[in-house]
């Protein structure tokens, strides 16, 4: 009885931390919307829209490609968002549970959708993804939930609008400009297929070499009179965020 009454317990904790982390979300996790009621997105039409998404002059290398990202890459992309966010929590049943939010999150957002509301690019090398970006349509000025509600509780909470989250860069591929070409990738995707002209996004205030990062890519954000730090526009657990925006111009 004992270990019965233990094993239970334990299960317990594990769909605690899981509902835990899924409505307290972190910079970065903080993502995405497809519709889960809307109609399903085929592989068959994840594979010719990549074709659409004709992104980027990135640093080509043999076999490197930027495409949408398919039901395939799920298993690559949560062990990178894994490796990304796991250091925010500390207890192991935590990590466990924000395992299983990534993998259920990342599988909705890879099968179910609605045109123009949700997209995940990724960068690939080969079989190997090298780097992720998401762009959903969400509340102006508002972080994204964890978990993709439907798009009609998101116009819920004031009109959408393009929003850039989670943008992840595998450790060995770093420093070879893959970021700052997911980011061009978000923004020709947004400007030429979805037909709007702003993109917004949140980073974290006191990562500064972030914050540079966006400002060279023309994001703008409110800084502090006496600092020019960026101002903080919401705070997530122990992380405070910023808020940036950007015109978007044929590129």
């Amino acid at each position: 009885p004992h270990h019965f009454v233990r094993s239970q317990l334990c299960r317990m904790r594990v769909v605690a931390a899981a509902l835990w982390v899924a409505v307290a979300p972190v910079d970065g996790l903080v993502v995405v919307s497809p519709s889960v009621g809307a109609r399903r997105w085929s592989t068959a039409r994840r594979a010719s829209s990549a074709a659409e998404v004709s992104l980027e002059r990135a640093p080509k290398r043999p076999n490197e490609v930027m495409r949408v990202g398919m039901p395939s890459d799920l298993r690559q992309i949560v062990e990178m968002a894994h490796d990304e966010f796991e250091s925010a929590y500390g207890d192991p049943v935590q990590k466990l549970g924000l395992r299983l939010v990534l993998w259920l999150g990342f599988f909705l957002r890879l099968t179910y959708g609605e045109p123009r509301d949700h997209t995940v690019l990724v960068y690939s090398r080969g079989d190997e993804l090298c780097g992720m970006v998401e762009v959903s349509m969400q509340p102006r000025g508002q972080l994204a939930a964890a978990m993709p509600p439907p798009q009609w509780i998101k116009r819920l909470r004031g009109d959408l609008a393009p929003y850039l989250s989670n943008l992840l860069v595998s450790k060995k591929h770093r420093r070879r400009g893959l970021g700052r070409s997911l980011v061009r990738g978000v923004e020709t995707l947004v400007h030429d297929q979805w037909h709007v002209d702003s993109l917004a996004l949140h980073f974290d205030a006191d990562d500064f070499r972030l914050s540079q990062f966006y400002k060279r890519l023309g994001y703008h954000f409110h800084s502090d009179p006496r600092t020019r730090a960026p101002s903080v526009a919401v705070s997530v657990g122990n992380f405070s965020l910023c808020y940036a925006t950007k015109h978007l111009a044929p590129l």
